[in-house]
């Protein structure tokens, strides 16, 4: 039973891991312009600068969720 539950845990552990370092990762592609090229993206979008503030205030709170998942 113990190892059973042991099993459980390590695997949430690993889950939080994963989207801890995902978040993370995104996060720096995104300012990076690598997923998020703002000069072929800023032609396309209408209102480019009301969306990208938008995409933009997430950063904060993923990156309190990531640091709390670690």
């Amino acid at each position: 039973m113990f190892r059973m539950v042991n099993r459980f845990w390590r695997l949430i552990m690993f889950g939080n891991l994963m989207v801890a370092v995902s978040l993370v990762i995104f996060w720096i592609a995104f300012y990076a312009e690598l997923i998020f090229p703002i000069d072929v993206l800023s032609a396309r979008i209408l209102h480019f600068e009301g969306y990208y503030a938008w995409e933009t205030s997430f950063t904060v709170p993923d990156l309190v969720l990531a640091i709390t998942l670690f």
